[in-house]
């Protein structure tokens, strides 16, 4: 899935983040070159409504940067530990160490906050 999420940065400027499925071997290539990585998001987003397209060919190739984002799947309790393991050290994830979310909307520190809420509530009941 292609997303962008944008918002103002000064009064006169706009911050933007795009991301987009792409091979890892080819992203790394592509990251290193702003004028390869700006052909790629016009070739992706060029035909999307106004004023996306405008405000992609208005960056300045210095305003841009990239890098790979990876994907995994939720960690599930037997991946942690072993079952027969049931005493020693013990471990909490929160946040996006625990969900696995992309860097959109502050979520992961987001989550870490509503985790330890959670978290808070959960050992005051115990």
């Amino acid at each position: 899935t292609t997303r962008i999420y944008t918002m103002p940065f000064t009064t006169t400027s706009t911050m933007w983040q795009l991301s987009f499925p792409y091979p890892e071997k080819a992203a790394r290539k592509l990251v290193k070159d702003p004028a390869a990585l700006k052909a790629e998001i016009l070739k992706l987003c060029g035909s999307w409504h106004e004023p996306i397209p405008a405000m992609l060919r208005g960056t300045p190739l210095d305003g841009m940067s990239g890098y790979p984002v990876y994907d995994r799947q939720l960690l599930e309790p037997h991946i942690l530990r072993k079952p027969s393991q049931q005493v020693g050290r013990r471990v909490t994830l929160m946040g996006d160490a625990a969900h696995p979310m992309t860097p959109f909307r502050a979520q992961g520190a987001n989550q870490a906050l509503s985790d330890a809420v959670l978290l808070s509530d959960m050992l005051a009941e115990s």
